[in-house]
Parts: structure tokens; sequence; C-alpha cells
């Protein structure tokens, strides 16, 4: 046997999983790359591709560090060990950063700042917005943020996976040799995107921007020497033996609170911040270099959806597609007749969900009905078709709905 033959049968036959999803998130992200695309709509894929790539760090890379630390593990069925997985996914991931940033502050602000959607710094408001920032940072910003001292050789404050943070560092006195340390969390009852006055349009900034800027009033007193942005991602990857838990409910419990105090696989920090500010939050967390992701723009791009579904700028958006309506199930006829005439089948989202949604509330509401068994996947805020189920209990009748308890973000 030829020794390129003999090689090119060892080579793997399988595609990397890990790898393979990056790579469908760079398909995403080619829509938000897409310039015939409306700036809103080309926002809403960036924004998907940091929702999916918080979900893979926090699941997929959470899996893969805890079999790094238990010991290595097998190869995967594309020949790769857990290390190795892990060194391709940080490469792969920081280009897709670098891709997604690029595309936010060149290919979408611009448009969107020329149709009237601005982000704007402090440096760039008028004074009627400096004094509208003012009384927000006074009235509903400093009574509910709490500055927290770190010292590198005590236990690093509890921060909440995903949630912005400001890291601050102080002048230190002459007794203490060096620069003290300080974490302001960004609560999340607090809206990010802080409105702004103006004649036209929407003009908005940034609430860590609002912080940074009165930082001196959080440490009165003290010169601050460094204000940057960061945010950290927890491991996740964590189950229930369901033959060992009792309570699977009770199970879940503890596993979301584990998640709350589970070891950190990736430290976002802004672009700007100093080596120093770097080298003491990688110490404080354990975050290897190659964990650490500089950002030169808004970290969090997830929460940028917001942006996308903003009121009133619908020439920036792709015209939605309205379902069908269904011919069989006439609005006003009860659904109980439709099903009497025969079977309805219907294709979503083509057609209307509105008879199914009928069908649950006629059900909740009709005195013949003595059950509700209902099968529920994921519902919006403020279902209706929970409030109907709801309803259906309290007026007497017996309801089940059976829901995935372990859907892991759900």
């Amino acid at each position: 046997m030829s020794k390129d033959k003999k090689a090119k049968e060892e080579e793997p036959h399988f595609l990397n999983r890990e790898l393979s999803w990056i790579e469908f998130d760079f398909r995403v992200m080619e829509q938000a790359e897409d310039a015939t695309l409306p700036p809103l709509e080309r926002l809403k894929f960036a924004a998907i591709t940091a929702s999916n790539a918080d979900e893979f760090f926090m699941v997929r890379v959470g899996g893969l560090k805890m079999l790094e630390r238990q010991g290595g593990g097998r190869p995967d069925p594309a020949g790769l060990a857990p290390a190795e997985q892990l060194a391709e996914i940080s490469a792969r991931m920081h280009d897709l950063v670098e891709r997604q940033q690029a595309c936010l502050l060149k290919g979408i602000e611009p448009p969107l700042r020329k149709a009237g959607i601005q982000r704007l710094q402090m440096e760039e408001l008028s004074a009627a917005q400096r004094r509208h920032v003012d009384a927000v940072f006074e009235d509903s910003i400093f009574p509910v943020i709490t500055p927290v001292a770190v010292r590198a050789d005590e236990e690093f404050p509890l921060l909440a996976g995903l949630g912005l943070a400001l890291y601050v560092r102080l002048a230190g006195g002459p007794e203490e040799g060096g620069p003290r340390h300080a974490l302001v969390a960004m609560p999340k009852g607090l809206a990010r995107f802080l409105t702004l006055p103006g004649e036209a349009g929407f003009a908005y900034i940034l609430l860590e921007e609002v912080v940074r800027a009165y930082a001196g009033r959080l440490f009165p007193g003290v010169p601050v020497l460094e204000c940057a942005v960061f945010r950290l991602t927890r491991n996740a990857d964590m189950g229930v033996r369901e033959d060992l838990a009792g309570d699977l409910m009770a199970q879940m419990r503890e596993v979301l609170v584990e998640r709350k105090e589970s070891d950190c696989v990736r430290l976002e920090i802004e672009k700007q911040a100093s080596k120093e500010a770097q080298a003491f939050l990688r110490a404080a967390l354990k975050v290897a270099e190659a964990d650490v992701y500089a950002i030169p723009g808004p970290l969090d791009l997830a929460a940028f959806f917001r942006l996308a579904n903003l009121p009133g700028f619908d020439a920036l958006k792709i015209d939605p597609w309205a379902p069908q309506a269904v011919p069989e199930a006439p609005a006003g006829e009860s659904m109980f007749a439709v099903l009497k005439r025969g079977n309805l089948l219907l294709l979503h989202p083509y057609e209307s969900y509105d008879p199914v949604l009928r069908l649950v509330q006629e059900a909740a509401d009709d005195p013949n009905v003595l059950a509700i068994k209902q099968v529920l996947y994921r519902v919006s805020d403020n279902s209706p078709v929970v409030a109907a189920l709801m309803r259906a209990a309290e007026r007497g009748k017996h309801v089940t709905a059976l829901i995935e308890l372990k859907a892991r973000f759900d």
C-alpha cells in the first residue's frame, strides 16, 4: 500500500461536532454581513450569532473544560482530544468575535446613524442630554449599584454569568504599596439602553458607559485610575442523574444554583483595558489567555435584539410575512364545530396559529370540557396558551401540562 493511500485511509471520516456548530454560526454571520439587507435586519443576525455563542460556551465549551480537567478524555470521532478541540474552538471563536465587531462598528452602525439610530458616548451628548443622564443616574442608577472591593489574596466576589460588570482600578494609599481594585456589577433590573432626548430619531447610551462616567461618585476621595467593562461566562453543562434524583424539581433547583458559582469558561473585556486589568481578572477568575476575548466595541451583542425590534423604523427592516388565515376555521366559528366536520392540518409558520389558540381558550371556558392535556415546548412571555390553561384550572378542570424540565436554558 502506498504512503499516500495509507495516509488517506487514516484520515478521520467525521467532522468535529463543536467546530461544525461554529461554522453554522459563521453562516449566520454572513447574513449580518450582507449589505443588501436592511441594517436592523443585519443587527438581528449579529445578535443571533452572539446569543448562539453564549449558549455554546456555557454548554459545549463548559463540558470540554470538565473533560480536560478530569484527565484529558478520549478523542472524538474526528480524532480530536478535548484539549485539541478547545484550542481550535478558541481560534475560530476569536475569528468570529472579530467579524462580529467589524460588522457592527463598520457595517451596521454607520447606516443606522444615518437613519437616526445613534449610540452615543458621554462626550457626544448635548447639554440637554447630559442633564437627562445626570437625572437618570441620580434617581435610578446610583441607588441600586454597589461597588465591591476586591483583593488579589481573597475570594473573588460572586458575579452572575453573562452579566456586565465594571472593573475599577483605584489609587492606593502609602501603606498599600500599589493600586486597589473594585467591581461594579450592572444590575439586570436596569435598562441596558438608556434613551436620550432628541428632536428626531432614536439616540441612546449604554448603561455601562454612564456608570463609567460617574465612577468617581462611587469612590469619593479616591482617584480612579481605570474603568474597564467585562463579562464572564460560566460553565452551565451540569446534568441530573434521573435514576438518582428522588425529586427532579429539587435537583434542577440545585443545578441552577450551581450554575451561578461554576467555573468561568470565557472572559470578555473591552479592548482598551490595560494589561494590568486583564492580568488581575485572569488571575482572579483562573482564566487561560486563550479564553480571553478583547472586544473593541460594546460587549453582549445579544442584547441588541432590542434595537433590532425598535418600533417606528420599518424602512430599516424586512417586511414581515404574516401567516395566512385558515379558511377551514373561519373567525367567529367554534373550533369544536370545525373539528366536528373533520381533521384539520395546519402548517406553521405559514398558516395562522390562531385556530390552536382558539381551541385551548374555548376548552378552558366550555363547561362540557372536563380535562385538558397539553404539551408545552416553548411559550412566549405572557403566553395566552398558559393563561387559558390557568383559567381552566381555576374553573375546576383537570389540567395537565407536560414540559421538558431539563431544557437547558428555558
